[in-house]
């Protein structure tokens, strides 16, 4: 069962890969839905903690780079994100490090914890896990984004995340995070790099 944060791509961070990962092919009976432009949203079926979100986007792969990397647009992106600043952004050998200091506003209380963000660029993939050298308030926050570019000026984004709060929560808060506060963000995404 999916857990507090894992509607928050924008915020999570996924565990060191062996490389580029591999994402599955967006299941058949959502092609419509992605080939309208929609957000596609699929439980992974390997992990209950964890999702996937496949879109369509009428942008070069760079514009949505851009929108994905720009933590003040991830903060104006919900009224649940009071704070997503970075206190790290460097790039060394094609791989940009961007570590992100998050504060959430859910349900009466307050959630901080710490992402680090690794942007391989030449390889179109970003990946995030907690930062260990912070103090959180959650127990796992992984995930990536790939970007393939099907054709010039269109671009596929598969975003993957698992988080685990610690916390038991209500159903229709975590229901509201994974499900409006992700496609939120991922429409944001999509209008910014869209130039709409």
């Amino acid at each position: 069962m999916r857990t507090l944060l894992v509607a928050f791509a924008l915020a999570l961070s996924a565990p060191a890969l062996a490389g580029r990962p591999t994402p599955p092919a967006l299941p058949t009976e959502h092609a419509d839905d992605f080939a309208s432009g929609d957000v596609v949203l699929v439980d992974d079926p390997n992990d209950g903690d964890a999702m996937y979100a496949y879109l369509s986007i009428d942008a070069p792969r760079d514009k949505v780079w851009e929108a994905l990397n720009n933590p003040a647009l991830i903060e104006s992106s919900s009224s649940t994100i009071t704070q997503c600043k970075p206190y790290q952004d460097e790039t060394a050998s094609a791989v940009r490090t961007i570590k992100l200091h998050y504060i959430l506003s859910v349900a009466w209380s307050e959630v901080t914890y710490y992402i680090h963000r690794q942007h391989h660029i030449g390889e179109n993939y970003l990946e995030w896990t907690l930062d260990r050298d912070k103090q959180s308030d959650i127990l796992v926050a992984d995930g990536y984004y790939v970007l393939e570019e099907p054709s010039p000026g269109k671009t596929h984004l598969i975003y993957w995340s698992k988080s685990v709060s610690g916390r038991k929560v209500p159903a229709w808060i975590r229901d509201m995070l994974t499900g409006r506060a992700l496609k939120g963000w991922l429409d944001t995404v999509k209008s910014t790099s869209e130039g709409a």
